[in-house]
């Protein structure tokens, strides 16, 4: 009788799988642990190209009639318009509901001198640059600090100053890109008269007969039988108690000089043909010489 023999288990054979379960299962595990960890670097989504995104397209817009003028701002930012002193035709201030840090204001000043006098006057300023607005000659003033940035453009006599507070020169310089000149032009006329017609139109029109034949627009033709003369009136020297001719506002008026009247915008300094050579004693006087 065949004798019954007990199969024995073999232990090493089962040592090592169990040695090869855990080393692949520990690998299993550091790897997805560092995917885990890993970043996934999503691209991300880009402007087609050409396509500009506009931070102005949900601003509020203001628009002045009476000057000419538009301009964006910041839909948050409550404007106000102020008189700040007797030279300021107008201003305006755009800034923030609250805290009032963040603002940019445009003030209208009458303006009777040349862009260069007034870049002469701003040598002390480092940042100064000219461009052209709307066809206008425009000076750049910083932005430098805290003492902000200031846009000034030169127009028919007026100058527009768009400035800012040194916390705004994002929005300053955005609102900058939507500023813009509307409707008919305004111009100064003879440094005070204010008309609502264009260049182009004041220009096809002669000067009548005592008003002054230049403008900002530039110098145009006196009407028929009028001549023009440079426009000089006769002050008293507060020095010498003498008369003297000095230039008025106008520079050039037309007048009908030679006729023997002393007519509608001649003095003895404009037409001594014409008129009788006043009175130092009745003059207005005058220390500007």
């Amino acid at each position: 009788m065949p004798f019954l023999i007990q199969a024995k288990t073999n232990w090493k054979f089962i040592g090592i799988a169990v040695v090869l379960v855990v080393i692949v299962g520990a690998g299993i595990f550091v790897w997805q642990q560092r995917m885990s960890k890993e970043k996934v670097d999503v691209p991300k989504e880009k402007a087609p190209e050409g396509i500009v995104i506009d931070k102005t397209s949900d601003w509020k817009t203001y628009k002045n009639e009476e000057y000419g003028f538009e301009v964006d701002y910041p839909a948050p930012w409550i404007s106000e318009e102020f008189i700040g002193n007797p030279d300021q035709f107008f201003g305006i201030s755009f800034q923030e509901k609250e805290g009032f840090e963040k603002s940019v204001s445009i003030l209208i000043f009458t303006y009777n001198k040349t862009v260069e006098d007034f870049i002469e006057g701003a040598e002390q300023v480092t940042t100064l640059k000219q461009l052209s607005i709307n066809n206008y000659p425009a000076v750049l003033l910083g932005p430098e600090g805290a003492m902000g940035g200031s846009l000034n453009i030169f127009k028919n006599g007026y100058r527009f100053v768009v400035d800012c507070h040194y916390t705004a020169f994002e929005e300053w310089e955005e609102m900058l890109s939507t500023f813009r000149f509307i409707g008919p032009e305004k111009i100064l006329i003879e440094g005070y008269v204010l008309s609502s017609i264009t260049c182009e139109e004041w220009l096809k029109e002669c000067t009548e007969e005592g008003e002054g034949r230049c403008s900002p627009c530039g110098c145009r033709e006196c009407c028929g039988g009028l001549v023009s003369r440079q426009s000089l009136h006769p002050y008293r020297n507060t020095a010498t108690n003498e008369m003297v001719c000095l230039e008025n506002m106008a520079a050039y008026v037309c007048v009908r000089c030679g006729d023997g009247v002393c007519g509608k915008g001649e003095d003895w300094c404009i037409c001594p043909e014409d008129c009788d050579k006043p009175n130092p004693q009745d003059l207005i006087p005058t220390n500007r010489f």
